[in-house]
């Protein structure tokens, strides 16, 4: 999903998240990246201090493994980051 936004429970979104992971690597997706998108449009400004790096911080491959999550976080370099 890109850019989530007024997600009221960030640790109910990172259980979604871990159930995309889950199904795309037993689907056979095993060998591609997977961009973990947090809350506030996923702004690297705000990451942290919403929450969204903890909750994510829990998500795993189904072999217990992090390989190939990557967190997704956007800068725009205007003055209000939007």
């Amino acid at each position: 999903m890109n850019e989530p936004h007024d997600i009221p429970d960030i640790n109910a979104w990172a259980d979604s998240v871990q159930a995309a992971v889950t199904a795309i690597r037993n689907a056979g997706a095993t060998s591609q990246l997977i961009l973990l998108p947090g809350n506030n449009w996923t702004s690297a400004e705000t990451f942290v201090s919403n929450g969204s790096g903890a909750a994510l911080s829990q998500v795993t491959n189904p072999d217990g493994s992090i390989d190939k999550l990557i967190f997704d976080v956007h800068k725009y370099l205007d003055y209000d980051n939007s």
